[in-house]
């Protein structure tokens, strides 16, 4: 016959919370960050780039005024890009303006 001893790493303190110091119940918040919202920022990098949208001709709401009212612009792009928010989607027409998607907004791409 054989003796089994068992040992547990885990200290306890009189003070301390033994169901949190084992780790029970815990959340590895940078994992389902990284599951979530990071997957979701891929996705959706992913979907504009498979648009394919340089050299075609788009109607989108475009937000051109400091009273944030919507306007309806048409262009060909010739550029885009990626600001610092996943919602800063800039489309740059053929004399390099700069416009800002309003991705609550409608996207036409014109065949």
């Amino acid at each position: 016959m054989k003796i089994v001893k068992e040992h547990i790493d885990e200290t306890f303190q009189e003070q301390s919370d033994p169901v949190a110091d084992m780790g029970i119940g815990k959340i590895d918040l940078d994992v389902v960050w990284q599951d979530t919202v990071v997957a979701g920022i891929q996705k959706w990098y992913k979907f504009l780039h498979d648009l394919d949208l340089t050299g075609k001709k788009v109607t989108f709401n475009d937000k051109l005024d400091k009273n944030n009212i919507e306007n309806k612009t048409t262009i060909i792009i010739k550029q885009i890009k990626s600001g610092h928010m996943p919602y800063e989607i800039f489309l740059y027409d053929e004399k390099q303006k700069r416009y800002l998607l309003n991705v609550n907004g409608n996207l036409i791409i014109h065949t």
